[in-house]
């Protein structure tokens, strides 16, 4: 299967793309690829060229494209991942999971039961998780690279949802919830965007589930069993990809 590689319009030219050292670190040396290889290139989220490598330098990918095909619009709304910020180097697994199986959007936020630590070398962290996002999504063949949303914490998520989400559905997954996710998304249209918040370590504090409440959320069951934080997301990913599949 031909390789995927995610680049934003305006770095592309008919025959030729400006590369960042990440990129060319990518192309040459994860991917290895050489003069005559063939990649496909997906541009801005609307077209997908399939190209022939003529030379490819630090900064510099010259081509020859073989086709070009426009992407197709999808049907369904965006998934988007609110995660509570959890310990050590979780939420890098988090956002690689929840991305192969087509996560859109993620929400970084902070809670009374959060990791501590989370403003420590915030920048470096940002700029990782921006890499992670992108190399997931081409390992993937996804269309788009995720949306990283900014740290924020978890009184503001309902205000962010109705600026950035007004039509989502909410869910926050809740160890002591009686409605299984995948029944609740049975009757929810397969237009309709789904936000999702999952907890950190220990899970949400009794008052904050309360409050999300108030604020519209419903409180959805991931199973019987406690989940880790890394995987429950991925979980719910699957679940909802589920329904919608069975509709």
């Amino acid at each position: 299967m031909m390789k995927r590689f995610i680049l934003p319009y305006h770095r592309v030219q008919e025959d030729s793309a400006t590369l960042s050292t990440d990129d060319y670190h990518y192309l040459a040396r994860v991917l290895r690829l050489i003069a005559g290889s063939h990649l496909e290139l997906v541009i801005a989220h609307r077209e997908v060229w399939k190209i022939e490598i003529r030379s490819l330098k630090p900064q510099l990918l010259l081509f020859k494209v073989l086709s070009i095909n426009e992407l197709p619009t999808s049907l369904m709304g965006d998934l988007i991942i609110a995660q509570v910020l959890p310990k050590q180097d979780k939420m890098s697994t988090v956002l690689r999971m929840c991305t192969e199986l087509g996560a859109a959007q993620f929400v970084p936020v902070v809670s009374q039961h959060c990791d501590k630590n989370w403003k420590a070398h915030t920048d470096k962290k940002q700029l990782r998780w921006e890499a992670i996002l992108k190399s997931s999504a081409e390992q993937s063949r996804q269309h788009h690279i995720p949306t990283l949303h900014p740290v924020i914490p978890l009184e503001t998520l309902p205000s962010f949802a109705q600026t950035h989400c007004s039509n989502a559905i909410r869910f926050v997954a809740y160890e002591l919830a009686n409605r299984p996710l995948m029944s609740a998304c049975e009757s929810i249209s397969v237009d309709l965007p789904i936000l999702i918040l999952v907890g950190p370590e220990g899970g949400f504090d009794a008052t904050e589930i309360t409050f999300l409440e108030e604020m519209g959320f419903l409180t959805i069951s991931l199973g019987t069993t406690i989940l880790r934080t890394e995987h429950a997301a991925f979980f719910a990913c699957a679940q909802v990809l589920g329904a919608r599949d069975i509709k």
